[in-house]
């Protein structure tokens, strides 16, 4: 179900006493692009809705209908928490827990950002760079203009290697930001040496000397110059499963 963006407007200035869009954008932290391009497609989000009623004690059904009362414990449509709930199994009693129950957000919120299928070499192992995509992931639009030069500069890629452990390990996920190539001292970056990529931080030293950086000290670090390497792009984010074999 899609909610329409003036109504849910006016019902949340009048829970929030808030006259203006930007304040809306200030209290959820994100571009007030965001909020504008919300209000031209006409439909509310669902999770801001949720985001307010959870900061003004106000129902989230209120907010999106108009139904029901207007603070929280008076509807009852709320969307459930994920606070425990207990039940009794013969004389103990166990908690149970529930995952929060939101709609599916807007497409429009969402841009796709590449894994393509070179691996970043954090070790010893070499292997020529490819840039084939293998696969999608959803980023939130708002997040990759904060974070990055722009959402069509990012790339995903996966570590090889333990080089950089602890901050990176082997098949970690990492998110390269082509856009940003100019070093800046002790961040991370893809580069490519020969035909090798690899992750390292970088540090500038004198005379337009290079240091790499392995954050494992069980490998040696080295210099090198700007002609002998390219940089590929900045590592903005990294995530990691815990799942064994993953």
């Amino acid at each position: 179900m899609k909610f329409i963006y003036d109504d849910v407007w006016q019902r949340i200035c009048t829970v929030t006493n808030w006259t203006k869009q930007i304040e809306l954008a200030n209290y959820l932290g994100i571009d007030s692009s965001s909020v504008s391009g919300a209000k031209s497609r006409k439909i509310f989000p669902i999770e801001w809705a949720f985001k307010v009623a959870q900061g003004f004690d106000t129902s989230t059904d209120y907010l999106l209908t108009g139904k029901g009362g207007r603070h929280s414990g008076e509807s009852k449509k709320e969307i459930p928490s994920s606070s425990p709930t207990q039940k009794k199994v013969g004389t103990e009693q166990t908690q149970t827990y529930r995952v929060p129950q939101l709609s599916n957000p807007e497409p429009e919120l969402f841009a796709y950002v590449p894994l393509v299928s070179a691996r970043l070499s954090a070790g010893g192992g070499a292997f020529v760079y490819s840039d084939d995509i293998i696969g999608y992931y959803a980023f939130r639009k708002d997040w990759l203009k904060r974070t990055t030069s722009g959402i069509k500069n990012v790339v995903l890629s996966i570590v090889t290697g333990n080089s950089m452990f602890p901050t990176l390990r082997q098949k970690d996920f990492v998110m390269v930001d082509t856009g940003q190539i100019h070093i800046i001292d002790d961040l991370i970056y893809a580069i490519r040496v020969d035909e090798t990529v690899m992750v390292k931080r970088l540090h500038l030293r004198s005379g337009g000397k290079i240091k790499v950086i392995s954050d494992n000290h069980e490998y040696e670090s080295y210099e090198t110059t700007h002609a002998d390497l390219h940089i590929i792009g900045q590592v903005v984010w990294s995530c990691r499963s815990y799942l064994t074999g993953v």
